[in-house]
């Protein structure tokens, strides 16, 4: 093969292997921002549902309401008697 050949054969290897390096990097870089993504996402909705009122705003429904409203009675119910329970058994030992 004359000089020339080489040189563009040569060149035509660096080309390529530059086009592999450059679609490697682009893959790893998709992947870094997607998994970025998912957890913004993620953080988003945990603080969504940390704050109190973002839970009324995202009933869609009447049934969604009931729902939440007789848990909430639940948890308030199951408190009081948890709480009555604790003081009857402190006025026993006292």
């Amino acid at each position: 093969m004359c000089r020339a050949a080489m040189d563009k054969a040569a060149a035509s290897t660096a080309r390529t292997d530059r086009i592999n390096m450059l679609e490697s990097l682009l893959t790893a870089s998709s992947s870094t921002l997607v998994a970025m993504s998912v957890q913004l996402s993620e953080a988003e909705e945990r603080e969504r549902t940390c704050n109190g009122r973002a839970r009324w705003q995202n009933l869609r429904s009447m049934g969604d309401a009931k729902t939440l409203l007789h848990l909430m009675f639940n948890v308030a119910s199951l408190s009081r008697y948890v709480n009555n329970a604790v003081s009857s058994s402190w006025c026993l030992l006292l």
